[in-house]
């Protein structure tokens, strides 16, 4: 595991992200279709590499939710990518197979028990939007 604050500064291409949302029981992923493209490339990564699936973390206290800690400290949730070498594999799953093929971002989320601190997102409001339609476990939203 590496871990690299260069990432503040890593360049990106996306179109718009199309996929499977799917409930967890403990949170939610989202399959991403081979029609979408989300790309990252640059600071520490030698090659481009391809979203291909991304996660979300979340518990029932706003203290304890994220799946990862940053000095034993826990957050209210915890957002994943996931990406794939795409300059040298076809998938995942081929690049899976070796040390330079995937490369996972996590991105730590903090809620204030105060709401009125709390600003609103609207990119983040459409996912828990989409989240509240699948609460149970093994239920998903098709092109969510």
């Amino acid at each position: 595991i590496i871990i690299s604050f260069l990432l503040i500064w890593l360049p990106y291409f996306a179109s718009k992200i199309k996929g499977i949302l799917m409930s967890t029981g403990r949170g939610f992923k989202l399959d991403i279709t081979s029609n979408t493209s989300f790309t990252i490339s640059s600071g520490p990564l030698s090659y481009s590499y391809s979203m291909f699936q991304a996660a979300f973390h979340y518990g029932k206290e706003l203290s304890r939710g994220s799946e990862h800690t940053i000095n034993d400290i826990f957050f209210s949730g915890e957002l994943q990518f996931y990406f794939y070498n795409s300059q040298l594999y076809l998938d995942w799953s081929q690049a899976a197979q070796v040390s330079n093929g995937l490369v996972a971002i996590s991105v730590f989320i903090k809620l204030l028990e105060d709401s009125n601190l709390n600003q609103k997102n609207h990119q983040l409001s459409a996912i828990l939007d989409a989240i509240n339609q699948i609460i149970i476990k093994g239920n998903f939203i098709k092109e969510a």
